[in-house]
């Protein structure tokens, strides 16, 4: 547990606790992994095909501490170009439905989930001659799940309606985070 504490020549002050989380292996695994071609044909004959990738991914949880988590990642992907015989580079960061994530009613067992990675970004008629995910997998404090779960609240783009949303902050006297988090990865 670290604690922070910042005085002024002014007499202001701010303090903030942060407990980084308990380091153990998480043994990430990712399987399952399918590959599949979609196509979409619309009525001026034009063909739009893409392809979906679905795959599980694995993690150790820790028995007994109430553990919060975060998903994140890539996918690196090599294909020829059907058309021209050149060879293409795409990189595109995973967009998790789910990215914060608790072990809440899953406590000390092995936490799976399921994720499909639309390639749509490519609009590509050949399939990838290899593809690489990196998974990424932050085991974090409470804080810094409760910020960014208060920063996506905030963020509500352009709309003039929405709520004022306050930003979640653990600085007692000021305003902010002081958090931590571990992360383990892996590349499939």
């Amino acid at each position: 547990t670290y604690n922070l504490k910042i005085n002024s020549d002014l007499g202001l002050s701010a303090e903030a606790e942060c407990t980084v989380p308990g380091d153990s292996p998480m043994n990430i695994s990712v399987d399952n992994l399918t590959y599949v071609k979609h196509e979409t044909s619309y009525g001026d004959g034009y063909v739009h095909i893409y392809y979906t990738i679905d795959f599980g991914i694995a993690f150790n949880d820790i028995y007994g501490e109430k553990n919060f988590y975060r998903m994140a990642g890539s996918i690196k992907t090599y294909m020829t170009s059907s058309y021209d015989g050149k060879h293409y580079v795409y990189h595109q960061p995973l967009n998790f439905p789910n990215e914060y994530l608790t072990d809440k009613g899953v406590d000390g067992t092995r936490i799976r989930i399921n994720e499909t990675i639309n390639s749509n970004f490519s609009n590509s008629f050949s399939p990838y001659d290899s593809a690489f995910l990196e998974i990424f997998v932050y085991k974090t404090d409470e804080p810094y799940q409760l910020y960014h779960k208060s920063m996506d609240n905030y963020n509500d783009g352009e709309n003039p309606f929405s709520e004022v949303t306050p930003v979640f902050s653990n600085v007692e006297g000021g305003l902010g985070i002081f958090c931590s988090y571990l992360y383990d990865s892996t590349i499939y």
